[in-house]
């Protein structure tokens, strides 16, 4: 197994691991981690690594996190090129960002396709 595998391998441990927060986890009123947020996430990181290993890409292992409302995050950061994908159990939404304008520096979308996992990830690394 090469390191780029152990990633991922990390990576979905880290995405399981969510499933041990409790609801208040944040100190506040923060949900539970969705169950099935997290094996959607589980099926898109693996759906990516593909698409970023069958394009010959450098894999960048992401930040995994919970969001209070139970959803699994992805953050990924390059350069000044940050990536952040929100999934949840029937839904994966990115937003980018490059600069601090909102209105010219910032896009957000729908991320479940292959295609549109290609071209954002072509983006964060180039």
């Amino acid at each position: 197994m090469n390191k780029v595998e152990n990633n991922l391998d990390d990576t979905i441990s880290r995405v399981q691991a969510l499933l041990s927060l409790e609801a208040g986890w944040n100190g506040y009123d923060a949900l539970s981690p969705d169950p099935d947020a997290i094996s959607h996430a589980e099926k898109w990181i693996a759906g990516l690594y593909l698409e970023v290993a069958n394009r010959d890409h450098a894999w960048i292992e992401p930040n995994v996190i919970a969001d209070a409302e139970g959803n699994v995050v992805f953050e990924w950061w390059h350069g000044n090129k940050k990536l952040t994908v929100y999934i949840g159990s029937e839904s994966a939404e990115y937003v980018q960002v490059w600069g601090m304008d909102i209105y010219s520096e910032m896009a957000e979308g729908d991320v479940e396709s292959s295609s549109m996992q290609q071209k954002l990830w072509q983006w964060l690394v180039s």
